[in-house]
């Protein structure tokens, strides 16, 4: 009776840890849609997450800096047809999605608009409709 259990066990430990790798939607981000406007100072394009760090002017004139956040690099490229270069160092950007939690200024990227037009759908999906769901 006592070995299928002792056969389980092992999966049994692992299933916490499983579960604490990868946070949730909710826990991060609130379902305010902003938008952002700035310049790109770094990227990570690599898995789990693409990121870009932006320069935003706030409305007193002071540079404060975003952590904005897509899905994982295999996604953006075979969803959304990005590259590691489509979004660089030095350029402008206007980012729209969801705000982070306690007034963090962290955003889940959920459509990107280019300075020579271009823009860019983290799923692929180019026509975009701006909703705020509060």
């Amino acid at each position: 009776m006592r070995r299928p259990f002792l056969s389980v066990l092992p999966i049994l430990l692992l299933l916490p840890s499983a579960a604490r790798s990868h946070h949730s939607f909710a826990a991060e981000f609130i379902r305010e849609t902003i938008t952002i406007e700035g310049v790109v100072t770094e990227v990570w394009f690599k898995n789990p997450h693409v990121r870009y760090s932006v320069e935003v002017t706030n409305e007193r004139g002071e540079a404060e800096l975003w952590d904005a956040i897509a899905g994982s690099a295999t996604n953006l490229q075979r969803n959304g047809g990005w590259t590691r270069d489509s979004i660089k160092v030095g350029d402008r950007v206007v980012m729209t999605g969801n705000r982070g939690r306690d007034g963090r200024r962290l955003l889940n990227i959920r459509i990107v608009r280019m300075s020579d037009g271009r823009v860019l759908p983290p799923d692929g999906v180019v026509e975009y409709r701006h909703t705020d769901r509060q």
